[in-house]
């Protein structure tokens, strides 16, 4: 499932600041298992779900992230990210 890649990605993702990481990223877990009850996202692989679930969350957020970064840490195109992106 999504939730449970989140913590392998998190390694990469080095401008959160160390005290809110943890908090961050039970967040995006939290959001992954939301996702993925969504019926337009069946048949979606869970590294497509979990980046674009991590784009959204922290860019909702704030965190200066960028499409291309997430889908190179999750191993998935950028158009993949936009597509999930837009059923979430």
């Amino acid at each position: 499932q999504s939730g449970d890649i989140i913590s392998r990605l998190f390694v990469h993702i080095n401008f959160i600041p160390d005290s809110e990481k943890g908090k961050v990223r039970m967040k995006v877990i939290k959001a992954c298992g939301e996702a993925e009850t969504n019926p337009n996202l069946m048949g979606k692989t869970p590294k497509g779900i979990a980046s674009a679930v991590i784009f959204k969350t922290l860019f909702d957020m704030g965190y200066p992230i960028e499409r291309s970064f997430v889908a190179k840490i999750c191993d998935v195109s950028v158009p993949t990210l936009t597509k999930i992106e837009k059923l979430l």
